[in-house]
Formats: C-alpha cells, sequence, structure tokens
C-alpha cells in the first residue's frame, strides 16, 4: 500500500513536467526556421497535439481572411446575396444606392442597363450615387494608400472592385483592358504617364476621397452602357442621397451567394472584397450606417462565440482583409477558429498539397488551413527570414509519415498553458 502511494506523487510530477519539456523540444526542432513565431497542429476535435509557442499573440495577415470569412458565413448567412436599388425621381434623374455589393461587375451593370430598358426608361437627367449606408473615415485600416489594386479602397457603390482596367498601347493611348468594360474618362487620367501594357489601378491613385471616386466610376460605367443600349443620358453626376419622393424602380439583386464571395475572396485574397463584408457584418449587427468601429466589435462578437471568452482576448481584429498591424492572433486561437470553420474549408485553395490561406506583409509570414485528412495547422511568422514554406513542408512529412492522426494515436504533447 505504501508503494502506490509513493507511486502517484511521482505519475503526476511526471505529467505536470511533460508538456514543458514537449514545447521546448517542438520549438527546439524548428531553431533553424523559427526565431519570431510558432505553429500549431489540431487533431479532428480540435485538441492541439504538435505546437510551439502557441499562446503568443502574433501578426495574422491575410490569414484573418478566414476570420471574416467566418464571421460572414455566421452573421448573413450562406445564401446571403448583396442588393442595389434604383430610384427615379419626377424630373427623370436616376439615383442607385448601393450596399456594399462587392462583386458588381461590369456584366452586372450590362444586365441592370438591359433590365432598365425593358421598363422603358428613355431619358435620364442625371445620375446621383447614394452612399449612405457608409459612414467611413478615410482609407481602410492597414491600407498603404498606393496606386495598386489590392489597396483600392471601399464603398457603398462601387463597380469593378474599385479598380480601373487600363491597357496603354505602344502609341501611349489609354484604352480598356477589359472586353466587357467600355473606355470611360476615368481610364486616361490613371493611365497617364504609364508604360505600354496591362495595368490594373485603383481608383484612389495619387489620394482621393474614397466614396466620391467610386462614384464617379459607378456613373461612367452605367453612362457608357446606358449609351450602348440606346437611353439617353443628360444632367448632372454625383453623390447625393436618395430624396424621399423618388419612385424604386428596380432593385438588383446579385446572382452569387454569399458563399460564392467567400470563395472568391479566399481563393485570390481580395482586400476589397474582404473589407466589404467585414462592413456588411457590422451593419447586419448594428445597423446602416456601417463603420470599421461596429464592423470590428461584431467580428470580436464572432471571435468570443467561436473561442470562449477566456480565449477571445488572444485575437483581436480590426480589418476584414489582414492588412492592418493591429490585428492579433495566437496559433492556439486560430486552431479553434479553424476547427470552427471546418465545414466550410473547402472554399479554400489548395497550395502545396493542403488547403491553405497565406498571409503576407513586410516581416510577416503565415500559413492556415487543413492538411489531407482535415486536420488543422497553422504557422505564423513574425520575423524577416520566410520559412513558413519550409515549415509546412517539413509538418506536412512528418504528418503523413506518422500516419497516427486519423487513428487518434498522437500523444497529446501540446496541450498546455
Amino acid at each position: 500500500m505504501v508503494r502506490k502511494f509513493l507511486i502517484l506523487p511521482v505519475f503526476f510530477f511526471i505529467a505536470s513536467c511533460f508538456p514543458l519539456r514537449a514545447v521546448h523540444a517542438a520549438c527546439r526542432d524548428y531553431s533553424t526556421f523559427i526565431k519570431s513565431g510558432g505553429y500549431g497542429i489540431a487533431d479532428s476535435f480540435g485538441n492541439v497535439v504538435d505546437g510551439c509557442n502557441l499562446d503568443t499573440a502574433y501578426i495574422p495577415a491575410s490569414v484573418v481572411k478566414i476570420v471574416t470569412a467566418l464571421s460572414a458565413l455566421r452573421i448573413l448567412g450562406p445564401a446571403y446575396r448583396f442588393t442595389t436599388e434604383f430610384y427615379l425621381d419626377d424630373k427623370q434623374i436616376l439615383y442607385i444606392k448601393g450596399y456594399g455589393d462587392p462583386l458588381l461587375l461590369s456584366e452586372d451593370v450590362r444586365r441592370i442597363v438591359t433590365q432598365l430598358k425593358t421598363q422603358q426608361v428613355g431619358h435620364i437627367k442625371g445620375i446621383f450615387i447614394d452612399n449612405s449606408v457608409y459612414a467611413l473615415d478615410g482609407v481602410p485600416p492597414g491600407s498603404s494608400n498606393s496606386s495598386n489594386a489590392y489597396d483600392a479602397p471601399v464603398a457603398a457603390t462601387s463597380v469593378n472592385f474599385n479598380s480601373l482596367p487600363v491597357r496603354v498601347d505602344s502609341r501611349r493611348r489609354v484604352l480598356s483592358s477589359e472586353p466587357q468594360t467600355p473606355w470611360l474618362p476615368f481610364m486616361k487620367e490613371v493611365g497617364k504617364g504609364r508604360k505600354p501594357g496591362i495595368h490594373r489601378v485603383n481608383i484612389c491613385v495619387g489620394g482621393c476621397r474614397p466614396q466620391t471616386a467610386a462614384a464617379r466610376y459607378t456613373s461612367e460605367l452605367f453612362l457608357a452602357l446606358f449609351k450602348e443600349v440606346g437611353i439617353l443620358v443628360s444632367g448632372e453626376t454625383g453623390v447625393r442621397s436618395v430624396p424621399t419622393t423618388a419612385q424604386c424602380i428596380f432593385i438588383y439583386k446579385n446572382p452569387r451567394t454569399l458563399e460564392e464571395v467567400v470563395k472568391n475572396m479566399l481563393y485570390y485574397s481580395s482586400n476589397f472584397i474582404a473589407n466589404q463584408l467585414f462592413l456588411a457584418c457590422g451593419a447586419k449587427r448594428f445597423g446602416y450606417p456601417a463603420t470599421w468601429e461596429k464592423s470590428a466589435t461584431a467580428i470580436q462578437q464572432v471571435l468570443h462565440e467561436a473561442l470562449g471568452g477566456d480565449m477571445s482576448d488572444a485575437a483581436a481584429v480590426v480589418d476584414g482583409a489582414g492588412l492592418s498591424r493591429q490585428n492579433r492572433m495566437s496559433v492556439r486561437s486560430m486552431l479553434k477558429i479553424l476547427k470552427v470553420f471546418t465545414p466550410h474549408k473547402l472554399l479554400l485553395r489548395k497550395y502545396r498539397g493542403v488547403l491553405a490561406k497565406t498571409g503576407t506583409l513586410q516581416g510577416v509570414y503565415n500559413y492556415a488551413g487543413y492538411f489531407p485528412d482535415g486536420h488543422p495547422y497553422v504557422i505564423f511568422l513574425n520575423q524577416p527570414e520566410n520559412n513558413r514554406a519550409s515549415i509546412l513542408d517539413r509538418l506536412k512529412t512528418g504528418h503523413l509519415e506518422e500516419g497516427l492522426f486519423s487513428q487518434g494515436q498522437w500523444i497529446n504533447k501540446a496541450n498546455y498553458n
């Protein structure tokens, strides 16, 4: 009997020390690749089975788009579709009121114009864009205000991702680079001085008021396509709220469901789509007008639901795209999010033999996703050296060689605080 009582304390001593030795071993095994970062792998139940620096908060970069996707699917629903409203007043002035549709493309505008033509709209005496469902200060958090298409600002009413398809020919003429998008005066401005070739330029090159620039782009596209179908347009264009006396003549419901929008956002890592979804979540939870603050609160609520109150402090999201360096996420938190996101995992693209979402900023190199058997993994590197591919390949090889995940035989060596 005495021996049993002696053995029991020794057992608990060994069990309590083992996780500490395991984390040191795991970090040491990857010391060549990880100077400032961590990784983690979980089983199908969400239990962490291997990892290093699980609870340190890192800059997640575009890995945050998985959080944005989860939030949108939970708050808006997979079948949700964005709408744009069209009003006509007694002076035949057209008002276009958008609700943040991230995929209102030239093809959609053509469909809308055709529909308005069938409704006997023959002469429009002005076009005004109503952006009142957004109340935003400046560009998205983390934006570098560059001319790159990935840096395009958001707007309540916008077309073609708020970026202009431009082709500069050998004679320095500025043309449209897309057959579905006609030449617009706006293109001449953003294409001036560019080298011959194809360019995708955001509407705020050189700085601008995003809502005003987006309204100009939208108006010019509608004007050009109205002209193609024989609808005469005269008078002013600009930004103005829909008057109470105007009549709603058409509501365009985007044929793409939210699930399709999310898949596009994740596949192309579109910052524009991500921030439009981010703002839609805030507006749905707290009402219009949409603001960055409302949306950050809505996403934090989803994190609280997914992670639990004790874990949600380990994650902070201020924009939907992951451009902001104020975003923070721990490896353990991201693994829990991936567990909740599992039913939607096929919305991610395949990369290096796994499902993956990349996250890249200067000095930030991350991966998060699922191995072929569905087990989630996370790699967060906040360091100058980009070793994420080497780490992923090593984790994947070890995962396949062990072949023990599916049998539930891996030792839970990293389930520590």
